[in-house]
């Protein structure tokens, strides 16, 4: 059976086949990311034409896949018009233009109600704020919206002409309710949205239907090809990272995200922590720990310094120079450098890994003083290629990593949901099993936390 997943990604739009056991090819587009006064966007037909493209390469290299999964990343919502044509461009999670939002939602609705309904703190990332943002400055054209999909379900409608979405994606709108696992009609009340304009609430691995026909003649295809729901893009390296309460998952990519399953009885404590409540499957929930800015400085710096990220040898410098990386909010994309002026330029980006792994660390004591407990953490995403950086997070948070062979772990969960709907695995922990064949190993070794300890210090008394 040859099946495939495409992860719709930031910065990259990405697709991977594989032929029962094994993988066979990766292709890759990248993503027009604008940042400008506007906000941080990305073109809605610019990200279908990649879609296509990934497509045409795949079935030019394989023309018997036999089903795709659909991941994508977070938040992201596209309004179309009754010609589905999209009416503005695409926010990102990063996008600011809910912040003014805030205040209005909670004049509506408490927050700890609001998150007991939809798992959700009351913040500007998700896409809620984002959308009252947009029909308040754009009242007029708001009226054509015929369609509000996230990113799976708006690539899904492109190549099925059906509208379904997973749980998890659906969570990270703050309109869905995760204990009965449909569009709460409490949120779409409160903010006058109408549910026809959402796509029908699926499980993740839902086989949404065939690719079109036009399509099909388009890219010379004679059999069915399933379309399938995927996620969020972080529940597809849970997937992909075989996610269980010994092994949590950690993406390093645009954002760090260190995933971890939790108990339902635990939402009153996760409300007090700004953390979200993610319906994995039913009654399971997963939580992510995020740092929003970290694989965007690793690879702006590196570019600057022409550095080639697999082969760099990090080095922690002996200094009074620190780089705090994790603000919230507005200050997500800032940096704070406590440095001199004698600074060598790639002492730039060891501060950042150092303070990365620092970071991590803080996440990580946060979990452990919620009473939750790990032995290791699997690791996938672009900084993952360095060893030198996987050591260091080993060393200063004290657990054991995981690196499996084939690195980009969403994708390769993007496949096990692929290949579990078509019957090809038993089960993800099956898929995983036959998939992820190959790991390396890295244990902690002694680290010196004295850096650690001045670096929490300076950030605690850093006014944001």
């Amino acid at each position: 059976m040859t099946y495939a997943g495409i992860d719709i990604g930031t910065s990259k739009a990405k697709l991977v086949v594989f032929e029962n056991d094994t993988f066979l090819k990766e292709f890759e587009v990248k993503q027009k990311v604008v940042h400008d006064e506007n906000g941080d966007l990305i073109d809605a037909s610019k990200l279908i034409e990649n879609v296509f493209f990934l497509l045409k390469e795949a079935f030019n290299y394989r023309n018997d896949i036999e089903g795709i999964s659909i991941t994508s990343f977070g938040e992201s919502f596209v309004c179309l018009d009754e010609n589905d044509k999209p009416l503005f461009d695409i926010p990102l999670f990063i996008d600011e233009s809910g912040r003014d939002e805030i205040d209005f939602i909670k004049s509506k609705i408490d927050e700890e109600t609001l998150y007991e309904i939809t798992g959700c703190p009351c913040n500007p990332m998700y896409s809620l704020p984002k959308l009252l943002s947009l029909r308040r400055k754009n009242r007029e054209t708001f009226k054509k919206v015929t369609k509000i999909l996230l990113m799976e379900d708006y690539v899904i409608y492109k190549l099925t002409g059906k509208r379904f979405i997973d749980y998890g994606l659906a969570c990270r709108s703050m309109m869905f309710d995760i204990h009965s696992l449909k569009w709460s009609d409490t949120i779409l009340d409160l903010f006058d949205i109408d549910k026809s304009l959402l796509s029908e609430t699926v499980e993740t691995g839902h086989i949404a239907g065939d690719i079109l026909e036009s399509i099909k003649r388009e890219l010379n295809i004679t059999h069915e090809v399933k379309i399938i729901n995927g996620s969020h893009d972080q529940i597809a390296v849970a997937i992909g990272s075989n996610l269980s309460k010994e092994n949590f998952a950690l993406g390093l990519g645009t954002c760090e995200c260190l995933a971890l399953p939790i108990k339902e009885e635990m939402k009153t404590s996760l409300l007090k922590t700004n953390l979200p409540m993610v319906p994995f499957k039913k009654n399971m929930f997963i939580t992510y720990g995020l740092i929003n800015n970290a694989g965007s400085l690793i690879q702006y710096f590196s570019n600057l310094l022409g550095i080639n990220l697999k082969e760099y040898e990090l080095n922690i410098p002996d200094s009074d120079n620190f780089i705090i990386t994790n603000f919230p909010g507005e200050n997500s994309q800032k940096l704070k450098i406590y440095a001199d002026f004698a600074m060598k330029k790639n002492e730039y980006l060891d501060l950042i890994f150092e303070s990365l792994s620092y970071e991590l660390k803080s996440i990580i004591k946060y979990f452990k003083d919620l009473g939750i407990k790990f032995k290791s953490i699997l690791v996938s995403g672009g900084s993952s290629v360095n060893l030198p950086y996987l050591d260091l997070i080993s060393s200063v948070c004290n657990v054991n990593i995981i690196k499996p062979s084939k690195a980009n772990v969403g994708l390769i969960g993007n496949a096990i949901i692929a290949g579990t709907a078509l019957g090809y695995f038993k089960s993800y922990e099956d898929g995983f099993n036959k998939l992820q064949k190959e790991t390396k190993h890295i244990k902690p070794h002694d680290f010196e936390l004295t850096r650690y300890q001045k670096y929490i210090n300076l950030k605690r008394n850093f006014e944001l």
